[in-house]
């Protein structure tokens, strides 16, 4: 429920909104923001090397740093930072 509370409060550019939420006996349920992007993971295996360009790599780099930063002003961690929670921003 922590974890609900704080993304529900968190409001940034590069930080996916969460709109609240609701749940059953077995699951719990985000409703977020939509993303058509998809995530960062799916577009990296299509790229023709594996891997992105220097230039994409900085910018995914830098978005993630400005959201960590405001993160930890508001004295919250995240604790599984990987390409497929990260979502592009086309």
């Amino acid at each position: 429920m922590r974890e609900i509370e704080i993304g529900c409060h968190l409001k940034h550019e590069n930080i996916l909104p969460m709109h609240g939420f609701f749940f059953d006996k077995d699951r719990v349920y985000l409703i977020l923001e939509y993303t058509p992007g998809g995530e960062i993971f799916g577009e990296l295996k299509s790229q023709p090397r594996g891997y992105y360009s220097e230039g994409q790599a900085g910018n995914i780099a830098y978005q993630v740093c400005k959201a960590v930063q405001y993160c930890h002003k508001k004295d919250v961690i995240h604790r599984d930072i990987k390409p497929e929670n990260l979502l592009r921003s086309d």
